[in-house]
Parts: structure tokens; sequence; C-alpha cells
């Protein structure tokens, strides 16, 4: 009887540990998916300056519009090249300070968990210096999950060694009783 409730228990520890390790290992498709990107010459321009925006992995020959995002200011309307990328200068509206969004409208290949219209933030001030703070990774987008949930590997493994540790010592107990 006592060796059933081992082997149930056993069991069911195994399985707590599998359930534990079972999203931690779970892969996204492989390659990952290219996202078409923005990037400006500067995240911290005067008001009224002249910025380049660039983009890269959108659909070939498509059209895209630019637009400045908190208020809408629309900013150009290009066509990307034979390798889905551009390359633009646009004028900032005048008058226009604080953190904005440039969006890029149209083109994405937006499938794979890659947004529909790119976005690249930028800080415009006024006649003062740049702000020192930068709310965007150097492509625009967020940081790249780059590896596995090794706190789900951690805390699998750490249940399972103090599952075998007392298994042992029940077994050291029983021996000793016999």
């Amino acid at each position: 009887m006592r060796v059933r409730i081992r082997a149930v228990l056993a069991l069911l520890v195994l399985a707590l540990g599998l359930s534990l390790v079972a999203p931690a290992t779970a892969a996204e498709a492989y390659p990952p998916t290219t996202c078409a990107t923005l990037g400006v010459s500067t995240t911290h321009p005067a008001v009224g300056a002249k910025v380049t925006v660039t983009g890269a992995n959108f659909v070939p020959n498509h059209q895209v519009k630019l637009v400045l995002k908190t208020k809408t200011y629309f900013l150009v309307s290009l066509t990307t090249d034979a390798s889905g990328a551009f390359s633009v200068q646009v004028q900032l509206p005048a008058g226009v300070t604080g953190q904005h969004r440039i969006l890029a409208i149209g083109g994405s290949p937006n499938g794979n968990g890659c947004p529909a219209n790119p976005v690249q933030i930028i800080n415009i001030h006024g006649h003062g210096s740049p702000s020192a703070t930068s709310t965007t990774t150097p492509n625009g987008g967020p940081p790249a999950f780059t590896g596995v949930d090794i706190a789900a590997l951690l805390a699998a493994a750490a249940v399972l060694i103090a599952a075998g540790v007392l298994f042992a010592r029940s077994g050291k107990r029983r021996s000793r009783h016999v």
C-alpha cells in the first residue's frame, strides 16, 4: 500500500514539475519574424527641425504615410523601394513640443506579432537643451526577448530536488523501522 502511495506522490511531483517547465520551453516560431522598423536621425529634435526618417522591412514598392501623433500632423507620403526600405527628410511642425510618435501607416507586413503601424518616439524640445532621457530602444521598438524564462526552470528544479530529498528521507526512515 505504501509503495502505491509513494508512486502516486512521485507521479504528482513529476506532473507538477513538468507543468512548470512546459510554458518556459514552448518555443516561438523560428526564425523570428522580421517586423517593419522605423528610425530617426535624432530622438530629440528642436521645434520645426528637419529629421531624417528611415524604414526597413516594409512591403516592397508600397505606399506609406508618415504622421506625427499626439494630434495628427501629416508629414509625408512615400513609396518604399524594391527591398521595402525608405529614407526621407521631414520637416517637423512649428510650435509643437514634447513627446510625440512618428507613425508609419501602411506597408507593414503585420503578421506574426508585428505591429500594423511601426512607431518611433521623439521628444521635440524648444530653444533649450534636449531632454536627457530616452524612452525607446535604438530601433524604435520594445527590447528584444532573446532567451528562456529561467525563473520557471529554476522553480521546477527546486520542486523536483525537494521531492527527491523528501522521498530519500522517507525511505531511510522506513528501512530503520524494518
